[in-house]
């Protein structure tokens, strides 16, 4: 299989929410080679000492909302963005509370594959970029600033 360590911590972005369901897991991934199928993430929230601030969390290709990116992953060389929950991963509410104490991210990705070659040159490839922790923004916002758009929209008279 593949595993791919990020060598440098994920900066935690905004973690100012504490409920899990305000967050997201991003991150773009492409293969190419190989048809992935059993991926595992892992994730580590730390704190500036380097210390997990809650248990390790993990997800993989059984959960049903990370299941459409691994399918999507293995069906072309094209790159999938990759968007869960962080409840999905099972960060609770109490985890979430933790959050603000969070300095850096620890990121594993493993996946396997029956048909991969991993004889060096056989072209078998796996790029993850842009992974982060997203704040999810509230309904509410977003329903303000859509409405916001549309009475600038018809004020100035301009097809947007």
């Amino acid at each position: 299989g593949v595993r791919t360590t990020l060598s440098s911590a994920v900066d935690p972005g905004d973690l100012s929410s504490s409920t899990a369901a305000d967050y997201n897991l991003i991150l773009d991934a492409a293969a190419s080679g190989f048809i992935p199928v059993n991926v595992d993430i892992f994730l580590n929230f730390r704190d500036s000492g380097n210390s997990n601030v809650f248990g390790q969390k993990a997800l993989n290709q059984n959960n049903a909302s990370f299941a459409p990116f691994v399918a999507l992953l293995g069906a072309s060389d094209n790159p999938v963005a990759i968007s869960v929950s962080l409840v999905d991963i099972g960060v609770s509410d109490a985890d979430a509370a933790l959050l603000s104490s969070v300095d850096n991210i620890q990121f594993q990705f493993n996946s396997r594959s029956p048909d991969a070659n991993y004889s060096a040159g056989a072209g078998n490839v796996l790029v993850i970029d842009n992974v982060g922790i997203e704040l999810v923004p509230e309904p509410a916002s977003l329903a303000l600033l859509g409405a916001g758009l549309v009475m600038v929209c018809g004020r100035r008279r301009v097809a947007c």
